[in-house]
């Protein structure tokens, strides 16, 4: 009907539970950046992608969110959760920080989550696993139990993060890849082989 609008949700339905956020807290500052570290228990190695939000404690306004894609497993205690401290400098941000929306969505895999991780590394023995071994009758995803945990940080003056960018051997190996790829595109070479004998 004209004026009428319809929200769709996708529905899931997870059976068994990958773990649960303990409630536990920690929080430090490393390299001017806030990590908070969110107490964890694991059913078993699994991959999992891990996300949470940052408030200001202060006036309630959403400030950062992270997301994490790493292997968690029963040994685990804690996941180190990392706020940048570039954002909160350019923002001005200081004060009492609220963590909450904890979430974790992890791969129900028969096989090592190394090689999800991975995937190109690991191509061949995926497509052996997968010639090999039948689908399971399980549901894909599996999901951390539901969470209402929140922290609230001591109070922080801006000056305390580090107004540095963002820094990671990630993020070093990646741009080091594109500029490599890069050099390859303006190569004289190249631009030969394209034009026509």
């Amino acid at each position: 009907m004209a004026g009428e609008l319809q929200a769709l949700q996708a529905f899931y339905s997870s059976p068994m539970v990958a773990g649960r956020f303990t409630g536990d807290f920690s929080e430090r500052l490393d390299n001017g950046a806030l990590v908070i570290d969110s107490g964890v228990e694991a059913q078993r190695r699994m991959f999992c992608f891990v996300s949470a939000n940052l408030y200001s404690a202060d006036n309630e306004a959403p400030l950062q969110s992270v997301q994490r894609r790493l292997i968690v497993d029963p040994s685990m205690k804690s996941i180190p959760l990392t706020f940048f401290g570039k954002i909160f400098r350019d923002y001005g941000e200081q004060g009492a920080f609220r963590l909450q929306d904890l979430k974790a969505q992890c791969e129900n895999l028969h096989y090592p989550p190394e090689w999800f991780m991975d995937s190109q590394a690991h191509q061949p023995q995926l497509e052996s696993f997968q010639k090999n071994h039948k689908a399971p009758l399980e549901p894909q995803r599996i999901y951390f139990e539901y969470s209402t945990h929140s922290y609230v940080t001591r109070r922080y003056a801006n000056t305390e993060f580090s107004d540095a960018e963002w820094q990671s051997a990630d993020k070093t190996g990646k741009l080091e890849a594109l500029r490599k790829l890069a050099s390859e595109l303006n190569d004289p070479a190249l631009e030969a082989r394209k034009q026509p004998q």
